[in-house]
């Protein structure tokens, strides 16, 4: 396989810009029947006030991070994105609200809300419209293994094939686990991943470490891996970051010693959605949504 250069984290963002509308408000009705309606029956545009105090209020993001751009044209804000039907068991009644800190400009045809890379995810109730954040809705595992990694690559003749390599790795304790979990139950296709490159015979001569694999984790499916990492991190804040850190799953299976030694034995691509998942105790991994391929 030839990669191309590819800015990832375009994708991410393309993906979430076009599920900024979740539909009209549905009418009023008894509790049962409220409950029993999708998601996509409450009004995004009633519910953006609150999701932002709520957020605000929980300390899940802060005031002091929004700031206007242009007087009364444009300003950076948490808002609001899209409502969501979770992607995995919930208790029955909870909607999760995508939410993000937005650069949103005013036209006549109303606020033009443009993704940033800074995501959060809280519950809103169907039936009492109360907000909740995620964890207090959504049951979190307290382990998790996940692969993280593009949806597609472009070939040299440039066309797109969906991606197979991917990084491995084993979550464990709620806290590590949260952004992960709210990014498959949220759907977000977000590039959040960064790790440490497990490595055998370090050394540290010159300005680059040198390192050998030292073996690939037992819940690795990929054939012939030889390589795993350590410390890894998945953040739905994670930001932009050195492009020495791009570095990608099948990039190591190729050289890992060269790869190692070129971005200092850290990773961080720029392309690194949740790919895969599943608890330890399952034998089948679950794939989440692939995006719409890029034109």
């Amino acid at each position: 396989m030839k990669r191309l250069g590819i800015v990832g984290c375009v994708l991410g963002l393309a993906s979430i810009a076009g599920c900024g509308s979740a539909g009209s408000e549905g009418t009023k009705a008894s509790e049962d029947e409220v409950i029993s309606t999708s998601c996509s029956s409450l009004s995004l545009e009633a519910l953006r006030p609150g999701a932002r105090e709520f957020l605000l209020a929980q300390g899940l993001g802060s005031a002091n991070e929004e700031g206007v751009i242009i007087p009364d044209l444009m300003a950076t804000r948490w808002t609001a994105l899209k409502i969501i039907e979770p992607l995995v068991e919930n208790r029955g009644s909870t909607c999760l609200v995508v939410m993000n800190l937005a650069t949103v400009t005013k036209t006549q045809d109303g606020d033009a809300v443009e993704p940033t890379m800074e995501f959060e995810v809280i519950a809103v109730d169907k039936a009492t419209k109360a907000f909740e954040r995620f964890e207090k809705s959504i049951a979190v595992p307290e382990r998790l293994q996940a692969a993280y990694g593009p949806a597609r690559v472009m070939m040299s003749d440039g066309g797109w094939q969906v991606e197979t390599s991917f990084y491995y790795v084993e979550l464990t304790g709620s806290s590590k686990v949260l952004d992960t979990w709210k990014a498959v139950a949220a759907g977000i296709e977000i590039s959040g991943f960064a790790a440490h490159l497990s490595a055998k015979n370090v050394k540290h001569e010159g300005d680059s470490p040198t390192g050998e694999p030292d073996g690939k984790a037992e819940f690795d499916p990929t054939p012939n891996r030889t390589w795993k990492v350590k410390d890894p991190l998945y953040s739905l804040r994670r930001g932009m970051t050195a492009e020495v850190l791009d570095v990608y799953a099948d990039q190591l299976d190729l050289d890992f010693e060269e790869y190692f030694s070129g971005s200092g034995g850290e990773v961080a691509p720029w392309d690194s959605p949740v790919r895969r998942w599943k608890l330890p105790t399952e034998s089948t991994w679950h794939d989440t949504p692939l995006p719409p391929p890029r034109n």
